[in-house]
């Protein structure tokens, strides 16, 4: 009897990802290719209460980059970077993002 034959899943590139219908939201992590609902301000007041200390809002049409940041149950836009911008965040130090590189693809 021969072992069982394991396909390896496909590794989705950012080619892929920009590839995607403009109508439905994706993320892709690690290679994997997921759909994700639009966030809703259920959703993100769910967040802040467990803990979700920052979000990044990223456009890749706009090539902008918008951080928010929980106060008082509510999010509050505390950045707002754009392709020539350099991201850091409070929650990474040392953390320094060139977007004119990640907007490059």
């Amino acid at each position: 009897m021969s072992p069982p034959v394991i396909e390896k899943k496909k590794k989705y590139t950012y080619k892929d990802y920009l590839c995607t219908p403009d109508d439905e939201r994706y993320e892709l992590i690690e290679g994997e290719l997921i759909m994700t609902p639009s966030p809703v301000p259920y959703h993100q007041k769910y967040n802040t209460r467990f803990g979700v200390k920052e979000y990044w809002i990223v456009d890749p049409i706009e090539k902008t980059v918008k951080i928010y940041t929980p106060e008082n149950e509510n999010l509050v836009l505390t950045k707002s970077l754009s392709n020539d911008d350099l991201l850091e965040s409070f929650l990474f130090p040392g953390l320094k993002i060139k977007l004119v590189a990640v907007f490059a693809y």
